[in-house]
């Protein structure tokens, strides 16, 4: 009788559990995602040097060195705000950025995002 209460019981809650699950699937939509990466700026330069993201991937820049910074585009198409010391700036990626960046003001520290495929060790 109590095998038969419990096997009753886990049916009972799979049963339940089941149009929550679905509702849950098909609500999902991966689209919709914010995939995030980091870019360290470490005074000497960014690493990693080249990011590979998507078009919709959110670049945060993290301002490792000892004083505030300003991460443009290359070709000055977009630039963050006010970057203090220890501090960071999102930027949302689309195909049509400059994907060159440097540190306003020092040309010769650069970075790159990538919309191509990483490499991969063969």
């Amino acid at each position: 009788m109590l095998r038969k209460f419990m096997a009753l019981s886990t049916v009972a809650a799979v049963a339940m559990a089941t149009p929550a699950l679905a509702n849950d699937e098909k609500d999902y939509d991966p689209s919709e995602e914010t995939v995030t990466q980091t870019v360290l700026m470490t005074g000497e330069g960014f690493f990693p040097e080249v990011t590979y993201a998507k078009p919709g991937y959110s670049l945060v820049f993290h301002n490792d060195s000892e004083g505030s910074i300003v991460i443009k585009a290359a070709d000055g198409s977009w630039e963050t705000d006010d970057i203090p010391a220890s501090g960071s700036a999102t930027v949302k990626l689309a195909s049509d950025m400059n994907q060159q960046f440097v540190v306003d003001g020092s040309e010769t520290v650069a970075g790159a995002f990538s919309f191509l495929p990483a490499p991969t060790r063969d």
